[in-house]
């Protein structure tokens, strides 16, 4: 059995009241409030559970009227129905309150069967409506947004047209510092500023894709209304009051193909805005196709970085090293190199900054220093006395928890003097970049 639903009855005559109930109650459960007031404060309480609103207008405290201006005011109620139950057939009340963001409007003598009907209508559309508008925030949620995305671009064919990703920097942080709670009341804020600026601006759409994530899709003439709108938006953010360090990110997709998927312009979009990402003097990036290869170029290298790795494509070299004081040769330097099957050599400058950021790293400094422990091995089984041999260790081992075990355990496992073996520390090590 599904859980039931309640409905909550505004009416502050209890005969009244219980004349709704008694028509309702055998498919929802009940809950009563004597004046708008009242219900706010259940709902404040219990607004998950309500499904439905029987709203009476002529009641003390707070009338119907007020109720509605108030339940307006708030998003996350935008899809809580409110059919206005009331005694007299008035036109310019059922007007008023339709005006006001009431549902539907029903008499209280009107028969059980009609009012089952609107009370159950209503609730069917709210389910609708669940599915289009977003539930913290009250915009469109990700399907509804593209589907409205689309319409614009049919009906607006030949229009310049940016789509934009527009998310909060470091929001997960922001979110595990200071609770949930807070993280929702940073969404809802940024979603008001956006409505803000995008109801004023007066053309496109907008919605929350998911998370600290926003969408826009906006018609222009000139590019600089595209940085007006998120300048005006980030201006809204401002206003926020908040006590920790709040920046926002923006890809911009510049629209060329008005056919595409909508997805797949976000796609894009998210591609720039992932550039901002740790670049703390820009909050802005237009998308490229260079960017797109760029990206694209590092996902083939993270899917193949494991196969490349169970399959020894990386092959350690040894570089020279010089005693000047003795001006002699001295030791090594491990060097890396990925050579893929077909002969391409993939330098670390390209594969190197990928695997720092995605954690990849550690499997292969492991893997560097195994080759070379087993070379310092071979040599002294042979009788040879190897200098020493400098291997590299990159930033994100310095925050691995079983770096040094796993250094200790392959001296051990092939029997090497630890003055055989040294450790250098990567330049990135004191780079101010640290998005990995």
């Amino acid at each position: 059995m599904g859980r039931r639903k309640y409905v909550l009855i505004v009416d502050d005559c209890q005969q009244d009241r219980m004349a709704v109930a008694d028509v309702l109650r055998s498919d929802y459960d009940i809950l009563e409030a004597c004046n708008g007031k009242q219900a706010l404060e259940i709902l404040s309480r219990k607004r998950a559970q309500i499904s439905l609103i029987m709203l009476d207008l002529m009641m003390p405290v707070m009338d119907g009227y007020e109720f509605l201006e108030m339940y307006r005011k708030r998003k996350e109620y935008s899809y809580l129905p409110v059919v206005v139950c009331t005694t007299e057939d008035d036109p310019e009340r059922e007007q008023k309150s339709l005006e006001l963001g009431a549902w539907d409007f029903v008499l209280k003598k009107s028969s059980p069967g009609i009012m089952r009907l609107r009370a159950g209508n209503a609730i069917e559309k709210s389910k609708v409506r669940f599915l289009e508008y977003d539930f913290l925030t009250g915009i469109y949620g990700q399907q509804k947004f593209y589907q409205a995305t689309r319409e614009l671009l049919d009906q607006r064919a030949g229009a310049n047209f940016a789509f934009i990703h527009f998310d909060i920097d470091r929001f997960r942080i922001i979110n595990t510092l200071y609770g949930s709670k807070e993280g929702d009341r940073l969404i809802h804020f940024v979603a008001g500023a956006i409505r803000k600026v995008m109801t004023a601006y007066g053309r496109g759409t907008y919605g929350r894709l998911g998370g600290d994530v926003f969408g826009m899709c906006v018609p222009y003439e000139d590019g600089a209304a595209i940085y007006h709108i998120l300048e005006g938006i980030r201006a809204e953010i401002r206003k926020h009051s908040v006590h920790y360090y709040l920046e926002t990110c923006a890809g911009i997709y510049l629209v060329d193909d008005p056919d595409m998927e909508v997805a797949a312009m976000h796609d894009n979009a998210e591609i720039a805005a992932a550039q901002c990402k740790g670049q703390y003097m820009v909050h802005d990036v237009l998308y490229t196709e260079e960017i797109g290869q760029k990206v694209l170029r590092e996902q083939h290298i993270i899917d193949e970085m494991d196969a490349a790795l169970a399959e020894q494509q990386f092959i350690v070299y040894f570089q020279p090293k010089y005693q000047l004081k003795k001006m002699a040769p001295y030791g090594a330097e491990a060097l890396v190199r990925w050579k893929k099957p077909s002969g391409e050599i993939v330098l670390p400058n390209e594969f190197i900054p990928i695997f720092e950021r995605n954690g990849f790293i550690t499997k292969l400094d492991y893997y560097v220093w195994e080759k070379v422990c087993q070379f310092i091995d071979s040599e002294l089984s042979q009788g040879r006395n190897p200098a020493p041999i400098s291997v590299n260790v990159s930033r994100v081992n310095l925050y691995n928890p079983d770096f040094m075990d796993s250094l200790i355990d392959l001296i051990h496992r092939y029997h090497i003097p630890p003055h055989y073996l040294n450790l250098e520390l990567t330049e990135s090590v004191f780079s101010p970049d640290l998005r990995f």
